[in-house]
């Protein structure tokens, strides 16, 4: 056995068996392993041993293990036990079979803004969850993002890495009341980066961060040394993302909230956040069936038109293939521009958004039917008008 590396078969505390080597940073060294008796595969988590013997860290480490340990959300992942073994203190978590959002983004950059904005949202109720517990993760990125497909296919997230969180309601930035600027650069807050206490802000900066580079495929502040990342963070306007991207301007606008300076200008808290993102992906997914008509479309519609589609409309009601109603007062669909029209490409758009309406039969003579539909026509271009002039003012009120 290496110093910091263990055997695959190596028992830890006599209920971990070490399968094989998972995963190895500067902070430490990860294993996939199986608890005994009860067979479950587990991730075990060492801490490197310089860090596990500083004092320090070690008081550190056991206070937030303690927390965390409270900590039970699907978005997070589950530390089952923590102790220590050779010399290196370990967590043992729930083991994911997965990939890190990093691997994610280097191979389908830039990704889907509605996909983004579905992945924001599992790591804002993670971190609403921590939060609330007190906990702050401080070194939010997308390698301690875990991505993996549900039983029903979804696409889920699992937050690592809440080890070196810090609890809030201690009054500390670190043990010892010496400020640290705990994280990695290039996801770091501002005001992590010049060392002073952090709270749940930072971890929505963060977040901002990597919602930046899901979207784009690179971070907005990068640089070739740490301090000059720092250096970027403190001191560089927000970059805006290329309108390439498509990014809808309501969740462009939801990152450069996040990514603020100062930790007050930024989101009040992550539930806050989460209740935006919600908000933005209703409009986008909203279904093509409420698209209303656009002014352009309308007026294409004169009474010439609407004369024509009900003289054809009575026409190939009089024709023999004609199918009439069916009990429940509706006929089969047949599509519009085939039924009525003879030349498609005289046809309104938002009469091929009809395309498959169904005919209303209605109770009355045949000699009045031709006047009922026309007025049956003319109502409903009335209705759609105003649905548009509604919703145009809506958006703009």
């Amino acid at each position: 056995m290496t110093v910091g590396v263990f055997e695959p078969g190596t028992r830890i505390n006599e209920k971990y068996e070490l399968m094989e080597m998972v995963g190895a940073g500067a902070h430490g060294t990860v294993y996939r392993a199986i608890q005994h008796p009860v067979m479950r595969t587990v991730a075990l988590k060492f801490i490197s041993r310089h860090l596990s013997q500083d004092p320090d860290n070690r008081e550190r480490f056991f206070h937030e293990a303690r927390a965390l340990a409270r900590l039970n959300h699907p978005n997070v992942v589950t530390l089952y036990d923590y102790g220590e073994a050779e010399g290196s203190l370990f967590m043992v978590m729930e083991f994911v079979e997965g990939e890190e959002l990093t691997q994610l983004i280097a191979r389908e950059q830039p990704l889907n803004p509605v996909r983004v904005n579905r992945l924001s949202q599992q790591i804002l109720r993670a971190l609403i969850e921590a939060h609330e517990m007190g906990l702050v993760h401080r070194d939010l990125k997308p390698a301690n993002i875990m991505v993996y497909a549900s039983k029903s296919g979804e696409e889920r997230i699992k937050v690592l890495d809440l080890g070196i969180a810090s609890l809030r309601e201690d009054g500390m930035s670190s043990i010892g009341h010496r400020p640290k600027a705990l994280g990695t650069p290039g996801y770091c807050a501002p005001e992590q980066c010049l060392g002073r206490p952090v709270g749940p802000s930072a971890d929505l900066y963060a977040l901002g961060v990597m919602m930046f580079e899901m979207l784009s495929g690179k971070r907005p502040f990068d640089g070739p040394s740490a301090w000059m990342v720092i250096e970027r963070h403190l001191n560089d306007s927000i970059p805006m993302l290329s309108r390439s991207l498509e990014v809808p301007p309501a969740l462009e606008s939801t990152v450069r909230l996040s990514l603020a300076k100062r930790p007050e200008a930024r989101f009040p808290d992550a539930r806050s956040m989460l209740a935006r993102l919600m908000e933005i992906i209703s409009n986008e997914v909203a279904p093509d069936s409420y698209a209303m008509p656009t002014i352009r479309e309308l007026g294409a519609i004169d009474d010439e038109t609407i004369a024509r589609v009900a003289a054809r409309i009575q026409r190939r009601r009089s024709e023999p293939n004609y199918v009439p109603p069916q009990s429940d007062g509706m006929a089969k669909p047949e599509p519009i521009e085939e039924q009525y029209f003879g030349n498609t490409e005289e046809m309104p758009v938002c009469f091929e958004r009809a395309a498959t309406a169904p005919i209303i039969e209605a109770p009355s003579p045949d000699s009045e039917r031709s006047s009922l539909w026309l007025g049956i026509t003319i109502n409903s271009i009335l209705l759609l008008s105003v649905g548009l002039m509604l919703s145009v003012f809506s958006s703009y009120s």
